[in-house]
């Protein structure tokens, strides 16, 4: 049971005669029903995009962080996550997998070129979310520009051809006889917020009531005193447009929540308000809550309109509080937000080390101690800004109805001013759990597993006599290092759980029967959890304008990427060489050099250790052994051996191949780099595919059997630098990008150090994410000249 530590100091104020338990809202009784509610662990997760502007020729590079939104720490338990890519209806158009390992993932998106030009969105999720009836995914949008559309997104600027004007009463409910507090959101039709001044507030005879003005984000706030049957409008001049806009109809009785956490330094003043209509014989509650820690205050209202309590800010948890107002039937009559200022980490600095021909060593040091940080490095006037920030994903967004854009504005130099403006967006703002289903008890239920890795499934179709007892199943991949072995049950079936498979790889299945002995195999198999669709699929705004916010362009053009049409040729000229070679689909054999081994082909060489042996391998025979090694190491531990596969299958005795004549061979593939094949391929790769009627080899059986893995875990790639054809011109200054560094860490005293190419810019621009391993979090924009 959580309490805040303010329900003990508070509790005295009340009147001790005061019957609260007859409601069965009590502290302990309210305390219990979240911390069922709350029971499951709930995964909150952010990306960090390198930028937000991309080309259909780019590719969207991003990490991952991962917390529990109870322990607001890193989470590293989870390690199945799906980022679905989504146009600008919602519609997916593409779903991967990634792997998660202590409480971080990166990832890509190869953009198609034939994408058009809009907005677009990752949504990330688990298979675990799908568990809580609100939506924990979290959703990132970006602007993907077709450069053969010979347009761009400008979404700087403010659309006045539709204005859309929402006013929202504090707590919910607009009570008349009494003073209000009212914030107005002030938008264009993408959202944007609109600064205007002078707003005239008029009664149903046109008189003056007040007047008050937005800020830069379109929020601002009126305190007015409704009365009976009264009717009430807002006058605004937007951008010399005369708007008018009915104020919310006034409720005749009620009760309202107001909060000044900005007035008083270090105090938050709750005030209770009811009028002169509503009976003073209700009870209420005021219960207080950030997920399942609770404080239950119970509120007479008996001869009085409002109660007033003040406490000192520390007596809350951090960040966003939630206050809700229920009656004596248990209902919720008013709700309100507030932000307890969490101290933000400060005092991020860079300095440049050294500077080369061909790179910039950079050393920073932060506030965040043990961090794990990622960082985009991209041109002083590249537009790309945090559109949705890790304080976003971690702080705010994980418990509000809608989003809060450009969160950074306000934590950064908070200060008072800035707390009443954002205290004037919280205004708008409800929670996405509703209280009343804990009090309810409409806890969730636990129908969705949590996924740890993936589950691998299959049937042996072999007669076999006593399965479960005489036999086991081995699954194996050189690629990944991995070797597991589990018995039959007695249909003959296996599983293979928690399995680390990575797309576009192959694993093979060995029978083994009581003696360790492989025997010949005929399996059918699938993996049952790398589909995981997630059921609250996210919806866009489709009142928005964005169409109008595509336009043509001007005299920029887009930055040219060295290379990119050769690349294309390359690709058109290599369909011949395609057309002959009947394996190059299979695995990655598309990353290798692919040789069809013609007769001329075959009587260039003796056999087949002859080829390998003219084509970058040392081949040594000794009596009966082979070994084919590279002529250098390149692993830690000194193994210089290729992985060699016949048939699809793995070759663990490479003196299965000594006298193999290559006139019984049909194709040979050698991946030099071992592109696709993890760590057991960093001295390459070799599949060699035999004959259909090769005589030669009908006699010998591979008896293990080949599984190809399709939607696994996305393998991680290093980041590699667009080659752009100019760095100096505008259209690399807006679009282009300079570096991503998805992962580095921070020691004890904060310090850290990464290095850059040297595109020879005088300034560049540095965004930067991270947390630390207590969940404190770090989100800047840094602006550093280069010497």
């Amino acid at each position: 049971m959580k309490c805040l530590k303010i329900y003990f100091s508070l509790l005295l104020l009340f009147n001790a005669n005061f019957i609260f338990s007859q409601l069965n809202i009590t502290q302990e009784s309210v305390s219990s029903k979240l911390a069922d509610y709350y029971k499951f662990e709930r995964e909150n997760i952010h990306l960090h995009l390198n930028k937000v502007n991309y080309l259909t020729t780019e590719t969207i590079w991003f990490k991952g962080y991962i917390i529990e939104k109870k322990i607001k720490a890193p989470y590293a338990v989870t390690s199945n996550v799906y980022v679905n890519f989504l146009d600008s209806n919602g519609n997916k158009i593409s779903n991967k997998l990634f792997y998660a390992e202590n409480s971080t993932f990166q990832g890509t998106f190869k953009l198609d070129e034939s994408l058009k030009t809009g907005k677009y969105y990752l949504q990330v999720y688990t298979n675990f979310m799908n568990n809580f009836s609100e939506d924990e995914s979290s959703v990132f949008e970006v602007n993907i520009i077709n450069p053969n559309e010979k347009n761009t997104i400008d979404d700087t600027k403010i659309n006045y051809e539709e204005i859309n004007a929402v006013f929202y009463p504090e707590s919910g409910t607009f009570l008349e006889g009494i003073s209000n507090n009212i914030a107005l959101k002030l938008t264009d039709c993408n959202d944007k917020g609109i600064l205007i001044k002078d707003i005239e507030i008029v009664n149903s005879k046109n008189e003056s009531i007040t007047t008050f003005s937005t800020d830069s984000n379109g929020y601002g706030r009126i305190t007015i005193i409704p009365q009976p049957n009264e009717k009430y409008k807002a006058l605004l001049n937007v951008n010399e447009t005369k708007i008018e806009k009915q104020l919310p109809l006034q409720s005749a009785t009620g009760a309202i929540v107001s909060i000044n956490n900005f007035g008083m330094k270090d105090k938050t003043v709750v005030t209770i308000k009811t009028n002169a209509t509503t009976s003073k014989n209700n009870q209420y509650s005021l219960v207080i809550n950030q997920n399942d820690e609770v404080s239950v205050i119970p509120i007479s209202l008996a001869n009085e309109n409002q109660k007033s309590i003040a406490f000192e800010n520390d007596k809350l948890a951090s960040g966003l509080n939630t206050f809700s107002l229920i009656d004596s039937e248990g209902k919720k009559t008013s709700e309100r937000i507030i932000y307890n200022t969490i101290k933000k980490p400060s005092d991020l600095e860079f300095m440049v080390n050294r500077v080369q021909s061909d790179s910039i060593v950079i050393s920073g040091k932060s506030s965040l101690l043990m961090g794990n940080l990622s960082i985009s490095i991209l041109p002083e006037n590249n537009t790309t800004q945090i559109r949705k920030t890790i304080f976003n994903s971690f702080e705010f967004d994980n418990y509000l109805d809608s989003p809060i854009k450009n969160i950074n504005y306000y934590l950064t130099d908070f200060t008072r001013a800035k707390q009443f403006e954002l205290d004037n967006v919280l205004i708008t703002k409800t929670s996405k759990y509703a209280i009343d289903k804990a009090l309810l008890n409409e806890n969730p239920n636990k129908k969705f597993e949590f996924d740890n890795g993936l589950t691998i499934v299959g049937s042996v179709n072999n007669n076999l006599d006593n399965a479960s007892e005489n036999y086991s199943i081995n699954l194996n991949s050189f690629v990944l290092g991995l070797s597991e072995t589990t018995k039959l049950n007695a249909k003959n079936q296996f599983r293979f759980e928690n399995v680390l498979a990575i797309d576009s790889t192959a694993m093979h299945f060995s029978l083994l029967d009581r003696k360790a002995k492989t025997k010949d195999l005929n399996v059918t198999s699938s993996v049952q959890n790398n589909k995981r669709e997630f059921y609250k699929p996210f919806k866009p705004n489709t009142k928005t304008c964005i169409e109008k916010s595509i336009v043509p362009l001007d005299d920029l053009t887009f930055p040219a990427i060295e290379g990119a049409y050769i690349l294309k040729d390359v690709i058109v000229k290599s369909k011949k060489k395609e057309d002959n070679l009947t394996n190059i689909t299979r695995f990655n054999n598309a990353s290798s050099r692919g040789y069809k081994i013609t007769d001329d082909e075959a009587s260039k060489y003796r056999d087949i250790l002859s080829f390998i042996r003219t084509h970058g391998y040392n081949v040594t025979e000794n009596g009966l052994d082979v070994i084919i090694s590279r002529t250098y190491t390149t692993t830690l531990l000194g193994n210089n051996s290729p992985v060699i596969f016949l048939d699809d299958s793995p070759l663990e005795d490479f003196s299965f191949l000594k006298n193999m004549l290559l006139t019984t061979i049909d194709e040979i593939y050698i991946n030099k780099i071992g592109f696709g094949a993890g760590a057991n391929g960093s001295n390459g790769v070799i599949r060699i595919y035999s004959k259909p009627v090769a005589n030669d080899l009908s006699n010998i059986k591979i008896k293990s059997k080949a599984f190809y893995i399709t939607n696994g875990f996305q393998q991680t790639i290093s980041y590699k630098n667009p080659k752009y054809t100019n760095v100096q011109n505008d259209s690399f200054k807006t679009y282009g990008t300079i570096h991503w560094v998805p992962n580095i860490n921070t020691d004890a005293n904060g310090d850290f150090k990464f290095s850059i190419p040297n595109l020879y810019q005088k300034t560049i621009k540095i965004i930067i994410e991270g947390i630390s391993t207590d969940g404190k979090l770090l989100s800047e924009v840094k602006t550093i000249a280069i010497p």
